[in-house]
C-alpha cells in the first residue's frame, strides 16, 4: 500500500521486481497495478521476465505470466491443505500455536499437556455444568486475572471453543471451521483432560440452552449484528430494538 501511494504521489519513476510473482499472484491485481503504473507514468520491469507492457503483445504475455503465478499459488494452497488433512487423519493436532490446556513443544514438534491449564479447563467445564453462564465464567476469570492462552481477556467465544473442542477427550476434529469436509480421529495419543461423560453432558446442555433462548433479529435493522465489535473491549455489537411509545410511525429505534 505504501508503494501504491508513492506511485500515485509521483515519487517513483520505476518499479523493479525480481519476478512478477514477487509482486502479486493474482491476475486481477496484476492488471490493476499495470494500469496504475501506466496512468502515473511509472515504468514497470521484472529482472527475470523481459516484457514490454506498452505493447499489446507484452500485455498479453504479462497476463499469461500472471495466470501461471496464480495457478502456482492455488496449487500450493491445495497441497498444503491436503498435507494438513493427512496429518490430522494420522492423529496429529495441527494447530502449532497451541490450545488451552496444552502447549506446543518445538523439541517434540507436537503439543504437550499443560497441567496448570488443564485444571482450569476442568474448572470451566464444571462451572458450566453447574449452570454458570459463559459471561459469568469470563467475568470471574478476568477478575481473578487468570491469563488467557494468548494474553488478553477471556471472551464468551473463547469458552465456546473450549467447551466444544473434543481434543479434551483425546479426539481430533478437522474441518470444523472451514468449508471442507469435517471428520474426527479418535483414540489419539494426546492425554485427555475431560471425561467423555462430562464432555457429552456439556454438549447436551449447550444444545438445550440454544433451544430455550432463540434470538430473532429483523434483518433490515440489524445488518451488522455479530459483525462489528468494540475497539476498546472487543465486545461484539449487541442491539435491542423497540418502538417509541409516543411515535405512531412505527419507526424502530436501535439501542446500541
Amino acid at each position: 500500500m505504501r508503494l501504491i501511494k508513492d506511485v500515485e504521489d509521483g515519487k517513483i519513476n520505476n518499479v523493479l521486481v525480481y519476478k512478477i510473482d514477487r509482486l502479486t499472484r493474482s491476475v486481477k491485481n496484476l492488471m490493476e497495478l499495470i494500469e496504475l503504473f501506466d496512468e502515473t507514468g511509472c515504468a514497470f520491469n521484472s529482472l527475470m521476465e523481459a516484457i514490454d507492457t506498452s505493447t499489446a503483445t507484452g500485455r498479453m504475455f504479462i497476463k499469461i505470466v500472471g495466470i501461471f503465478a496464480e495457478f502456482e499459488r492455488e496449487n500450493l494452497a491445495e497441497r498444503i491443505s491436503l498435507g494438513y488433512e493427512q496429518k490430522a487423519r494420522e492423529g496429529n493436532y495441527i494447530n502449532t500455536s497451541g490450545v488451552n490446556g496444552y502447549d506446543y513443544s518445538l523439541e517434540k514438534g507436537d503439543i504437550v499437556l499443560n497441567e496448570e491449564e488443564a485444571e482450569l479447563i476442568k474448572e470451566i467445564f464444571d462451572k458450566y455444568l453447574k449452570g454458570t453462564s459463559l459471561s459469568e465464567i469470563c467475568k470471574d476469570l478476568n477478575e481473578r486475572k487468570v491469563p488467557a492462552k494468548r494474553g488478553g481477556k477471556w471472551w464468551d467465544s473463547t469458552l465456546r471453543s473450549i467447551l466444544s473442542n473434543p481434543l479434551y477427550i483425546g479426539t481430533i476434529r478437522y474441518g470444523f471451521f472451514t468449508q471442507k469436509e469435517e471428520f474426527t480421529v479418535e483414540n489419539t495419543r494426546y492425554a485427555p483432560i475431560i471425561d467423555e461423560e462430562v464432555f457429552s453432558r456439556v454438549q447436551t446442555v449447550r444444545q438445550n440452552r440454544k433451544q430455550r433462548t432463540p434470538r430473532n433479529y429483523p434483518s433490515d435493522t440489524a445488518y451488522f449484528y455479530t459483525f462489528l465489535s468494540c475497539g476498546e473491549c472487543g465486545s461484539v455489537l449487541n442491539i435491542n430494538h423497540h418502538k417509541a411509545p409516543q411515535v405512531k410511525t412505527g419507526t424502530i429505534y436501535l439501542l446500541i
